[in-house]
């Protein structure tokens, strides 16, 4: 019971913080190194052809030979939460001739700290032409793109059809945070590469349960003072 009650006290304390905080706001970025050109796509905002709050799309080139991308990033309030992050970053991206390489990236900030959640597991899978390398992060100091803490690391893979898993257990130093998606391909001549790669939380079962039963009995308390006072 002692437990519940700090668990149920962290949570109300991470959505009053949550209130409190600015507004996030999710980013993709794409950047070809050997032309060093980068194209920035925040949530609602200039080349972002979705939407959904929460998702962001961009569909156009990048440099000279990344002539073909579509890029697309997914997280809160679409999906997941503050309390229960998830990322997605899925991406189809051709060079039309030449060697090439393209860093694509998806961030957002606000994340809180949730007694709940004991880490965190990231996917991939796709096909590649080249080579792909991806990696995750987070970061305490709550900003876009931050690399503090690697939380995930997964590759090289390719050429071919390709997966991979890996997990991280552990828990940010302090809230907010933020959480990033990075993935590298690289090329040596023209062709296509296609992934998606997934971010989301490990919630320790016995913890998630208690939760369960806390907020439900909270609910049947209040329902029992309404039909009193009826």
């Amino acid at each position: 019971m002692k437990k519940l009650l700090t668990i149920l006290a962290g949570l109300f304390l991470a959505v009053f913080l949550v209130a409190g905080s600015a507004s996030a706001i999710p980013t993709l970025t794409l950047f070809d190194p050997v032309a060093s050109t980068t194209v920035t796509i925040a949530d609602g905002g200039a080349g972002d052809s979705n939407p959904i709050v929460g998702a962001v799309t961009y569909i156009g080139a990048v440099g000279g030979n990344w002539t073909l991308n579509v890029s697309t990033g997914i997280t809160m309030p679409y999906q997941g939460s503050a309390l229960l992050p998830f990322l997605d970053l899925n991406s189809v991206n051709s060079t039309s001739s030449g060697a090439g390489s393209l860093i694509v990236s998806f961030s957002e900030i606000g994340f809180i700290v949730n007694p709940g959640v004991t880490g965190f597991q990231t996917a991939i899978g796709g096909t590649t032409q080249g080579l792909l390398s991806a990696a995750a992060y987070l970061d305490s100091g709550n900003i876009l793109f931050g690399t503090g803490t690697p939380i995930g690391n997964l590759g090289p893979f390719g050429p071919g059809a390709f997966s991979g898993t890996d997990s991280w257990a552990g828990v940010a130093s302090a809230s907010p945070y933020s959480l990033t998606l990075e993935s590298t391909i690289v090329h040596s001549g023209s062709g296509t590469t296609s992934f998606n790669f997934e971010l989301s939380p490990v919630p320790e079962p016995a913890t998630m349960l208690l939760l369960g039963s806390g907020l439900i009995g909270l609910a049947g308390i209040g329902r029992k003072k309404f039909f009193k006072k009826v």
